[in-house]
């Protein structure tokens, strides 16, 4: 059969030519790491969705509920940090949360950010424990304490269920556990 050079067939589509090639289907979760990483968002979902559960069973209270939330009561809340802000003349410092459905706005007063200042400059995914003020439909977080929840978006990427994970792959999740977490925001400082 005589071979003819490619542009002397032009009815004949490049797709054509492809062979067939089947993906394993790619879990939702991975999804959202490769939109992170490309986009810095997903329309698929939140990274916190597939947390939620887990959040839930800690205590933690989602951002949407916390105008149910009587003021003055102590409340814990996550989320991804967006903002970080610390205005020139101040003695707090700020944090805008977000998970899955809304923000929640944290204060962090200048001996407790000096107390958690690694976790508060550093962390892309936290849990803040502390007092809701609420006035004039405003509502804040008085920080009393802060911890560093970024190895929980290891999630995003781990295997499922039904495949068995051997020794070997260990260290490749543990390296895929770590892109999760760099591919979320970092947060946004201002002064």
């Amino acid at each position: 059969a005589e071979t003819l050079p490619l542009f002397d067939r032009p009815a004949i589509r490049l797709r054509d030519l492809e062979p067939e090639t089947r993906l394993p289907t790619m879990p939702l979760g991975e999804h959202v790491v490769h939109d992170y990483r490309s986009l810095g968002l997903s329309l698929k979902a939140h990274p916190l969705a597939f947390l939620r559960q887990r959040l839930d069973r800690s205590g933690v209270t989602p951002n949407a509920r916390l105008p149910s939330v009587p003021d003055g009561r102590r409340v814990s809340v996550a989320g991804l940090v967006l903002v970080r802000q610390r205005p020139g003349t101040g003695k707090a410092i700020f944090l805008t949360l977000e998970d899955e459905h809304a923000v929640a706005n944290v204060i962090f007063w200048e001996r407790t950010f000096n107390r958690y200042r690694p976790i508060v400059m550093g962390a892309r995914f936290v849990r803040v424990t502390g007092k809701l003020q609420s006035e004039s439909n405003v509502i804040h977080i008085v920080a009393e304490k802060i911890e560093d929840l970024t190895p929980w978006l290891s999630v995003l990427l781990e295997e499922k269920p039904d495949v068995p994970v051997v020794q070997s792959d260990r260290q490749d999740i543990a390296t895929l556990s770590g892109k999760a977490e760099s591919v979320m925001p970092k947060g946004r400082n201002f002064q």
